[in-house]
């Protein structure tokens, strides 16, 4: 890569909080130690690795394996996706995303959350027996207002956090959505929406896209129309692949997330294919946590230790088959099935606030 000039992916952003540097990806961020940070700042397109080297070399005369550390930390973050070796063109011309360095935020020596989950509204057109909403959602408090969210924004980047997940219920079921999602990119964060697929339209989500919105997660319930429908109670399956192919068609990142339990499971095969044929980076097969309308609905919903065995096998298979394809899958047992229960998310609640 010495001669090449690397840039950030379009898919990443850097942030400065007062912890240091964050490279934030699509539903992932990542601490930079050391010099990453300021790697990360020298990468823009136009110097080379070895200018980049150098200009370092300058700052910290004496500096002994300078130019190998460099390379070395390049190659891992091309190897996460947040690099790519470029040819020295100008990134602005290419449609890339302008860099913003984020306000001066309070010196911090302790860590925060990076992931902010912000449950926008419990309203949602969808009726998922799984459903995580509280079971009495009308007996609660109106949800906050595009302001509100705003000084919450603020208040989260403040604490350090980089990444919002805009979620719900389902979150364009509020019309003022482009205002919360100015007001996002306004407090310097990366925004991500989690979307049921209605009412979203893929002009409403272009438009969304022009506003700053970086990437989008599309749930189905199943990996075809009849059996997808029927399990959100209500159509829905063809909207959804509309976003899909929109998401795609804007280069924004498409994560695919399908709740498993006992009506779909057997299907799980059918939704890594429906993943790979819409070109989604992330696969989120998502087994049923049982809280909320899943709890009340466990008997209905919990599958058998041999539909989850046999998941797992085929999951196990397709990670292989599709190694280095550009499709990351993320498959978890439920507690249920386990020996002994796991850190909260899978370790994922120490980086995240709801």
């Amino acid at each position: 890569m010495s001669t090449t000039r690397p840039s950030l992916s379009r898919h990443a952003a850097l942030k400065v909080r007062a912890h240091g540097h964050v490279l934030v990806l699509p539903e992932r961020a990542l601490r930079l130690a050391g010099s990453g940070g300021e790697i990360l700042e020298l990468v823009d397109g136009r110097r080379s690795q070895a200018e980049i080297s150098a200009i370092l070399d300058a700052r910290y005369p004496g500096t002994e394996g300078l130019a190998g550390e460099v390379e070395r930390f390049l190659a891992e973050m091309v190897a996460l996706g947040g690099v790519v070796e470029g040819d020295g063109r100008d990134p602005e011309e290419e449609g890339t995303p302008a860099r913003r360095r984020g306000p001066e935020r309070p010196q911090r020596t302790t860590y925060a959350p990076l992931n902010l989950i912000a449950e926008l509204t419990y309203r949602c057109p969808l009726q998922c027996p799984y459903c995580s909403n509280p079971l009495a959602f009308r007996e609660r408090r109106e949800a906050l207002s595009a302001a509100d969210w705003g000084r919450v924004f603020e208040e989260a980047a403040d604490l350090g956090v980089v990444h919002v997940g805009l979620t719900g219920g389902e979150p364009s079921t509020r019309p003022d959505l482009p205002e919360i999602v100015e007001r996002a990119v306004d407090a310097d964060l990366y925004p991500h929406l989690v979307t049921a697929g209605r009412p979203l339209t893929p002009d409403g989500l272009s438009a969304l896209a022009d506003l700053g919105l970086r990437s989008v997660q599309v749930s189905v319930q199943d990996a075809t129309a009849e059996g997808s429908d029927r399990i959100a109670g209500t159509r829905s399956f063809e909207a959804k692949l509309a976003l899909c192919e929109r998401t795609k068609a804007l280069d924004l990142p498409l994560t695919l997330n399908c709740v498993l339990h006992r009506e779909n499971l057997d299907g799980i095969g059918d939704v890594i294919a429906l993943a790979e044929r819409l070109g989604a980076d992330r696969l989120e097969l998502a087994n049923t946590q049982y809280h909320g309308w899943a709890l009340l609905n466990r008997a209905a919903l919990m599958p058998t230790a041999e539909q989850l065995a046999e998941a797992s096998r085929i999951v196990k298979a397709e990670q292989a088959r599709l190694a280095g394809s550009g499709l990351s899958m993320l498959f978890v047992l439920p507690d249920y099935f386990s020996d002994r229960p796991k850190p909260c998310m899978g370790g994922w609640g120490r980086l995240a606030m709801v």
